[in-house]
């Protein structure tokens, strides 16, 4: 199971603190991968879920790419990151489910899916039981520390 902190978030959602660069940063040097919101407006890339909010730089993105997975919150954002092979992208909307460009599935919570083979996206929002969310190969979430605690439970 990959546990994937939600814009940087560990303990439920934080807006004053997600998508924030520091705060991405915390929950890497925690070991966590990171779902993150990428925008690109006028030649400059940002960080923001509902809007540009926090420039930051190619660079900043490439030097982090392993641990994270970038949601493309408008076209110029997708068409410019797709020429980095590094980078792990993807885009959706309102669709069940989503391939980012290394080949990973992200499954919608809102629909009921009998697919566990993928990386299911908040599935505190969803109606799945925790033992059917831990079938998963991984999940993004707000609530990471929850997860991962009841994952270790399921475990022993």
């Amino acid at each position: 199971m990959k546990f994937i902190s939600h814009r940087g978030n560990l303990e439920g959602s934080d807006k004053d603190l997600e998508n924030n660069p520091i705060c991405i940063e915390r929950t890497i040097n925690l070991g966590y991968d990171v779902e993150l919101d990428i925008w690109k407006k006028d030649n400059n890339l940002y960080l923001g879920h509902d809007n540009p909010q926090y420039n930051i730089s190619i660079d900043w993105l490439l030097n982090k790419s392993e641990k994270l997975w970038i949601h493309c919150k408008n076209e110029d954002a997708l068409f410019y990151l797709k020429t980095f092979n590094e980078l792990n992208i993807f885009f959706h909307t309102n669709d069940e489910f989503t391939i980012s460009s290394k080949n990973k599935i992200l499954i919608n919570p809102f629909f009921n899916t009998k697919y566990t083979d993928g990386i299911l996206m908040m599935p505190e929002v969803s109606s799945f039981s925790i033992d059917y969310i831990l079938k998963f190969n991984g999940i993004i979430t707000d609530k990471i520390k929850m997860y991962e605690n009841n994952f270790n439970i399921v475990r022993k």
